[in-house]
């Protein structure tokens, strides 16, 4: 299953913040954001029995835009096979545009 949702930009200070809270193997806090379908979606309702890759990205971020087309693939790998990843575009795009990537 690959998901692609888009959010508003939080400051970098947030930003700074949360990732201060968090550590490698945390479990992802549960959230709801609109699908670029324009559907709710929430975290924990893709998650159940599944391994997740969860990538945020941004178009302003060249190393986000260079690691997309292995998201992807990884995507295409691994689909029906217990796994969902999910791609969170933190730019607040338009649907039409965050859908290209």
């Amino acid at each position: 299953m690959l998901v692609a949702l888009a959010t508003a930009t939080a400051p970098a200070a947030v930003a700074g913040e949360l990732a201060a809270k968090f550590k490698v193997g945390d479990t992802a806090p549960d959230f709801t954001l609109e699908s670029i379908e324009g559907r709710q979606v929430r975290l924990s309702d893709i998650t159940r029995n599944k391994v997740v890759l969860l990538a945020f990205w941004s178009l302003r971020c060249e190393a986000c835009l260079l690691e997309v087309p292995f998201i992807e693939q990884i995507h295409q790998d691994y689909v029906g096979r217990g796994v969902a990843v999910i791609s969170v575009g933190t730019d607040g795009l338009d649907k039409a545009t965050t859908k290209i990537m």
